[in-house]
């Protein structure tokens, strides 16, 4: 499927998860829908990185998770880095996924 968001932290994000997302963006604005998901924690702690994400166009979502989150109501391919999201994603939230890296997913979301 042509992915039109790509979703990464499922497990939650870490602070350095962040920040290698961050550094393959390099400063360029995503053109599809990236959401980023991490802990509150996480989040508070890594603050500037979160800024600098959220100034390219990210989404960071905090102590939620992307199972749970309404991806169905407006997107029809998903893709993710995740083994545990490409399980549940199809099961729970009825939605095609396509899975790749990190880097895939992040070449997705600027191409």
């Amino acid at each position: 499927c042509e992915a039109d968001l790509i979703a990464i932290g499922c497990p939650h994000c870490s602070k350095e998860e962040l920040m290698q997302i961050l550094k393959l963006l390099n400063g360029r604005k995503v053109k599809r829908e990236l959401w980023i998901f991490t802990s509150r924690f996480v989040a508070s702690e890594s603050r500037k990185i979160v800024e600098e994400l959220e100034k390219l166009g990210a989404k960071v979502f905090r102590d939620t998770c992307m199972v749970v989150s309404p991806i169905t109501e407006k997107f029809s391919c998903v893709m993710v880095n995740s083994g545990k999201a490409l399980e549940y994603l199809p099961k729970k939230r009825k939605v095609e996924v396509a899975f790749g890296s990190l880097e895939d997913c992040i070449r997705m979301a600027i191409s």
